[in-house]
């Protein structure tokens, strides 16, 4: 196997070890993804979607995966505002250490009603699971993330990867990120604990929005 002598340009293409030996991305343990308690019409709505998706997420394919279940859980977060929305399959780029990166963006919120303009939050969907040798959703997502502290002048930037029913919640502090362990979106529990990530999420969109 040769040895990679430059980063690819392409999320798509990217590898973890080619950002940490490219660009000097390094993972700890300290950083913390917060969270807003969940309203009692979330509640009613994250019992129905963890009960209908644990007695039959095994059997969807990936659209079926977005339309019945993901697309549930984002509908409920509501992470949308006067000012900020979400946006999916949009293109995003910057030059990190004269580095050119882009690509194709799953999901993410931004400022912004009918174009995206400052990313603050991505979400990565890898359909029921990893697709093959070379994909890696954390290194796409960490791309994404990257571009995004250089678009923003901001150095904390949040994001989560989804593998069919888990959930990888992501913090990245300049070239510091912390992956979070894994939350089931069909148990009731854990899906209660995605909501309140999501959740504190809008009031941290909210807040850089305002600042602005």
């Amino acid at each position: 196997m040769a040895l990679s002598t430059t980063l690819p340009n392409s999320f798509s293409s990217l590898n973890i070890q080619d950002l940490i030996d490219f660009l000097g991305v390094k993972k700890v343990k300290n950083l913390v993804f917060e969270t807003v308690e969940t309203t009692e019409k979330q509640n009613q709505k994250i019992a129905e979607i963890s009960q209908v998706s644990s007695e039959i997420i095994n059997s969807w394919n990936e659209q079926e995966l977005i339309i019945k279940h993901l697309a549930l859980i984002l509908e409920a977060a509501n992470l949308e505002g006067e000012h900020f929305n979400t946006f999916a399959e949009r293109c995003i780029s910057a030059k990190i250490d004269n580095i050119e990166l882009s690509g194709i963006v799953d999901l993410f919120v931004a400022r912004g009603r009918y174009e995206p303009r400052n990313p603050y939050f991505f979400i990565q969907e890898y359909k029921r699971n990893k697709q093959g040798p070379n994909s890696d959703p954390l290194a796409q997502l960490l791309g994404e993330m990257l571009v995004a502290q250089k678009l923003n002048n901001r150095v904390e930037i949040y994001g989560c990867y989804v593998v069919g029913r888990f959930w990888y919640f992501v913090i990245m502090d300049g070239k510091n990120y912390t992956e979070e362990s894994p939350l089931n979106s069909t148990n009731t529990r854990e899906l209660r604990i995605i909501m309140s990530k999501l959740n504190w999420v809008k009031k941290y969109v909210e807040k850089r929005v305002g600042e602005i």
